[in-house]
């Protein structure tokens, strides 16, 4: 149960950062990276949290296009051509 309360906690931290609350959510992702490691102990995701503490403003589209590339269905690793479009 603490692993699925942990994957929640994480995927809701994602949300916020995409709905633009990017501060309390990458604290939240900082926050609960310690015990979700299995999502963010690649050095993929390190360098991205380095690069959010200076420029949190590249989290919210990055993690979007993470979502299209993972989603089901998605060419994993492709960038999609609306990358830099907004969702509405």
């Amino acid at each position: 149960m603490n692993e699925t309360r942990d994957a929640l906690a994480f995927e809701e931290a994602i949300d916020r950062i995409v709905a633009g609350q990017a501060r309390s959510g990458l604290a939240d992702l900082r926050r609960i990276g310690t015990h979700v490691e299995s999502h963010m102990s690649g050095p993929t995701w390190q360098l991205a949290l380095a690069l959010w503490h200076w420029l949190p403003g590249l989290a919210a589209p990055m993690l979007r296009w993470r979502r299209r590339a993972h989603r089901r269905g998605g060419t994993r690793g492709a960038p999609s051509p609306s990358f830099l479009e907004t969702e509405s």
